[in-house]
């Protein structure tokens, strides 16, 4: 293949997703708890159902029951919010709208990330561009969101999981447009970090060797429908950097 991934193909994938949605809305719409760890619960705030950063880094963990966490959460000053779902639904609305005025292909995934096609740019233009699509969406509506740009819908994403592990590095942004960089990524995925591929089907690969997405990409895209199922066979094409798969 040749290294210029993106260049030689008809598709280019974005996924934009919200960081910490939940509680971002909750920060925006109080100044007072921004930069403070806070945890969203439940419907009967029976469990913490989103957490903003400073939250994880106290160690509570997203679905952990709020009667076991709480005594210790609010000792270290934790702020705790019950779920508003006409707030996030609102949200979710205005970030869709932000979103349609970068490209006229948006296909939201879920309340807090979109796939966006960016067909037609220039290569050394996607990264400025999905910086631009971060700093537009944190200046308009005031939520921090991450990019990942490829040349499938399964690129993107991955590209997306890796803006936040490496957050700092990237500033929120992950472009992978060559081949090189494409297989330093796969090789750093585990397996059940793939889009679509749970955590049965990860332990079936594992006892065949296959313990990361590299290692699957490498596989014959043809020869998965005898041993798996077609799924399989688009996942590892889409892991090559072939479109084959819609969004949803």
């Amino acid at each position: 293949m040749s290294d210029n991934l993106i260049g030689k193909r008809d598709q280019v994938w974005a996924l934009i997703d919200a960081k910490s949605f939940y509680c971002s809305c909750e920060q925006l719409f109080d100044p007072t708890i921004a930069n403070k760890p806070v945890v969203v619960l439940s419907n009967n705030d029976g469990c913490c159902v989103a957490l903003s950063e400073q939250a994880k880094a106290l160690g509570i963990t997203r679905g952990a029951p709020w009667f076991k966490v709480e005594r210790e959460a609010r000792s270290k000053g934790v702020v705790v919010r019950s779920s508003n779902y006409t707030l996030y639904a609102d949200m979710s609305r205005r970030f869709i709208e932000e979103l349609s005025n970068f490209s006229p292909c948006v296909e939201q995934y879920s309340i807090d990330e979109a796939f966006v096609r960016l067909d037609g740019f220039k290569l050394d233009q996607l990264e400025d561009y999905g910086r631009q699509i971060k700093q537009t969406i944190y200046k308009n509506i005031g939520l921090p969101v991450r990019v990942g740009i490829g040349a499938t819908p399964t690129l993107a994403k991955l590209g997306n999981q890796a803006a936040k592990v490496y957050e700092q590095r990237v500033q929120g942004v992950v472009q992978i447009d060559s081949d090189h960089k494409r297989e330093w990524l796969l090789a750093r995925t585990d397996v059940q970090n793939i889009w679509g591929i749970g955590a049965k089907t990860a332990t079936r690969l594992r006892t065949v060797g296959i313990d990361n997405a590299l290692q699957l990409s490498q596989k014959s895209a043809p020869e998965m429908p005898r041993i798996w199922n077609v799924v399989l066979a688009r996942t590892v094409m889409e892991l090559q950097g072939i479109a084959c798969m819609r969004s949803r």
